[in-house]
């Protein structure tokens, strides 16, 4: 049977109070009488109730977390990063799937400002000024998001700009001119800077591109599969396309299979994430450090917490660029 907080001022022939003070305020106890209770607190494993604790400190030490899309493997990967790195402060980690939801974000926010919620980390999705219910003591990260709220926070992003111009110039340098783009959601944060750095290296070279070369994704497979059917439909194909995550690159890799058109010989492809599980060939794509990702996230929301300042702060974490084997260099007159 476990003990109580009783049974430890018990055993150190101190009173329940002074245990108490040992765990939440050691501070105040004298050196002698806190190295004495802890030192029974160790030898019987005591755990103090969590719950306990926050009704005496008035911290729950419970973050949440908003997810924009639950079933991709890059906000997987970060659900795992975070959920690690809470626990190893000593919080508790609550996953909000929003789905992009307007809604539902609002049922979220609502939960939040009735329970012990610290500290809050929003994903990607579309800025709404409903953020601005929250709680007035609320902490905030952003990752690739920006907030319409009056709320200072801290927000996280990758280079997606400069990450994206970087492989669209690769495939210049592969004597691609022919290239599209298949978006995300058009008021995404990440899809507008990875739109803004295909266009920024499409005007740098002046490559013969016009809309009819973007193509409206959701970030989901099946869209990416949907784009390649509609840039085989144009008189002029592209000999390469660039899509703004991987499960589109993966839903049109599986349409092209699918067509019998071979990547990287008929048609180059690049990504976006590093999370492919690429059906036949490893994906040339762009790859998030999700691990420092979620470290900035997490050290932010808990210096801010532990430290009570708010401050907007934008931290960039550069992506790498990993060449795999779905695009080839196009002989001179090719195209």
């Amino acid at each position: 049977m476990a003990l109580t907080i009783s049974d430890i001022a018990k055993l150190s022939d101190v009173s329940t109070a002074t245990v108490s003070r040992v765990i939440n305020s050691p501070e105040k106890v004298s050196e002698s009488t806190r190295k004495k209770v802890m030192e029974v607190i160790k030898k019987h494993n005591y755990q103090p109730s969590g719950l306990a604790q926050s009704f005496r400190t008035k911290k729950s030490k419970t973050l949440a977390l908003f997810i924009y899309d639950i079933d991709n493997p890059f906000y997987a990967k970060l659900i795992k990063e975070l959920n690690k790195m809470a626990f190893d402060r000593d919080y508790t980690l609550i996953i909000c799937d929003t789905e992009n939801n307007k809604d539902r974000e609002l049922e979220y926010i609502n939960y939040i400002n009735q329970n012990k919620i610290e500290g809050l980390i929003m994903t990607e999705g579309i800025s709404t000024d409903h953020f601005n219910k929250l709680n007035n003591n609320m902490y905030l990260v952003c990752i690739d998001r920006d907030l319409d709220c009056e709320l200072p926070y801290l927000r996280v992003t990758t280079n997606n700009r400069e990450s994206v111009a970087k492989a669209i110039e690769y495939l210049v340098n592969l004597n691609h001119r022919k290239i599209a783009f298949v978006s995300g959601p058009k008021d995404v944060k990440t899809s507008i800077e990875r739109k803004k750095g295909y266009l920024d290296i499409i005007k740098k070279y002046e490559l013969p591109v016009g809309d009819d070369y973007i193509y409206q994704g959701d970030f989901k497979r099946e869209s990416g599969s949907k784009a390649l059917d509609y840039f085989l439909s144009l008189s002029e194909l592209p000999s390469a396309i660039f899509c703004s995550n991987d499960l589109m690159a993966e839903g049109l890799l599986a349409r092209a299979l699918s067509l019998n058109i071979d990547i990287p010989n008929e048609l180059s492809l690049i990504g976006f994430d590093g999370v492919s599980k690429a059906l036949y060939k490893p994906l040339t794509t762009i790859k998030q450090d999700i691990h420092g990702i979620a470290e900035t996230s997490i050290n932010g929301l808990i210096s801010m917490i532990e430290g009570g300042v708010k401050g907007n702060t934008v931290k960039e974490i550069s992506g790498e660029f990993l060449i795999g084997e779905t695009c080839r260099r196009l002989k001179s007159g090719e195209e």
